[in-house]
């Protein structure tokens, strides 16, 4: 079976398991990525994210918006609004800025870059965070790219907790000859350095994602999270748009 066809079968699965696991979503929907590294100079662009939790009741999901702007081909800036359903209620949850400075461009097949995220909620049950990520990105193969992310966050509000949240992120993809990509994404919550909890108090998700091209400036990611600690929700159905400018 050709790459192309085993791509649209996973889209069809994705779609079919994701109806099936019908559960109360536990936690916000996830629109985070496992981000590139990689920073090209003058380069704008803007970014749609849709995750749904189908749901016995209500579903529950999440947008989010952003553009991102470079202005060297080591820094850029993103601006991201979030909005989702919770607790039935559709709102602006908050607002983040990010910047991005890229230090190792393709050494030996690998990309780093460290990225400041500050986020100030707009609604009442959100925190703010401020928020530093190690981005990495390494060329296995002609063919195959890992991603690793690890994120150290401290949180500020009356819904702040304690100590430091600490998350990492994975993408191991292959690409065909389409520029086409098609593999598997993990997220780790951990909770905070105060109070870490055990396995199933913690969020860990898995599961399959393709992303492509559509023309030489749109792209596009489709993918599916299926949650792996109690606390994860059950089943996410992910849907990302990026636009070059």
């Amino acid at each position: 079976m050709s790459f192309l066809a085993w791509s649209r079968l996973f889209i069809v699965f994705a779609i079919i398991v994701g109806q099936k696991l019908i559960a109360d979503p536990a936690q916000a929907q996830n629109t985070s990525g496992v981000s590139n590294p990689d920073v090209t100079d003058g380069a704008r662009s803007l970014g749609y994210r849709n995750s749904v939790a189908p749901s016995e009741g209500q579903d529950a999901f999440s947008h989010r918006v952003d553009y991102g702007h470079s202005f060297s081909d080591r820094t850029k800036a993103k601006f991201v609004v979030t909005q989702n359903n919770q607790n039935g209620d559709l709102k602006i949850r908050h607002v983040q800025i990010e910047g991005q400075y890229q230090f190792a461009k393709m050494q030996e097949g690998w990309n780093s870059a460290i990225q400041l995220q500050g986020r100030v909620p707009t609604a009442h049950n959100v925190s703010g965070r401020m928020r530093i990520g190690w981005q990495n990105s390494f060329d296995l193969t002609s063919r195959v790219e890992f991603r690793a992310v690890l994120l150290a966050a401290r949180e500020f509000g009356e819904l702040a907790r304690d100590g430091i949240a600490l998350e990492t992120r994975s993408e191991l993809t292959v690409s065909d000859l389409r520029d086409m990509r098609l593999g598997v994404q993990m997220f780790n919550k951990y909770n905070t350095t105060a109070d870490f909890g055990d396995f199933n108090e913690q969020q860990h998700q898995f599961g399959p994602i393709i992303r492509g091209q559509i023309t030489d400036d749109l792209k596009y990611g489709v993918g599916a999270l299926f949650g792996v600690s109690r606390a994860a929700n059950d089943a996410e159905l992910r849907i990302f748009l990026g636009y070059s400018l």
